[in-house]
């Protein structure tokens, strides 16, 4: 089996760094972005990081779409009832 050019540390620091940004990673390496994939399919401690990276991006557009909601901006009224208030009727 050939040898891993990069470490798990090394990919997932990269990884925290892009803040899940798989092409960011990637070039922070210098390498391709089928590269962070593999090692993400190989090493389920890639792949947590990943998913949480992902996930705290999520949150915060979460927390900016619930501004925009108290600041009273039509599109993001609209925006959540459509999708979260849906099961309401909206």
């Amino acid at each position: 089996m050939k040898k891993d050019r990069y470490t798990q540390a090394q990919v997932i620091d990269a990884l925290k760094a892009s803040r899940g940004y798989v092409s960011i990673a990637a070039k922070a390496l210098d390498c391709h972005q089928s590269t962070i994939a593999k090692y993400v399919h190989r090493y389920p401690a890639i792949q947590q990081v990943l998913t949480e990276s992902r996930d705290a991006v999520l949150d915060n557009a979460e927390l900016a779409l619930n501004a925009a909601v108290l600041r009273g901006e039509g599109w993001a009224v609209c925006f959540t009832l459509k999708t979260i208030g849906r099961h309401r009727g909206y």
